[in-house]
């Protein structure tokens, strides 16, 4: 049995950040590539926690509680993904649901 380490804080979920209000032609980055960019982090810390819990499986000398961090991570990321999706057709409903 290996001895218990201390445990270290997961990493924080860093998405993409904008310095000011987006306007198209503004030079920053567009929505797309914003939202394209937040999936593919939310992909790979899903990936990342299914290639721990996997080598944990496997027998490797992996923490159980890393295994169960990385999990836990990669599932508040995917909940704010869709929570974040979510708002948007609910915004995007709205706007087509005005009168002009």
């Amino acid at each position: 049995m290996s001895p218990i380490h201390g445990m270290r804080p997961p990493a924080p979920v860093e998405f993409p950040s904008t310095a000011g209000p987006l306007r198209p032609g503004a030079g920053g980055p567009s929505f797309k590539t914003i939202m394209a960019q937040t999936v593919e982090k939310v992909n790979g810390l899903q990936k990342n926690a299914q290639a721990t819990a996997l080598r944990f499986l496997q027998g490797e000398p992996v923490e159980v509680h890393q295994v169960a961090l990385e999990q836990q991570q990669a599932s508040m990321a995917f909940d704010l993904l869709v929570e974040v999706r979510n708002k948007m057709v609910s915004a995007y409903q709205e706007v087509m649901r005005m009168p002009l």
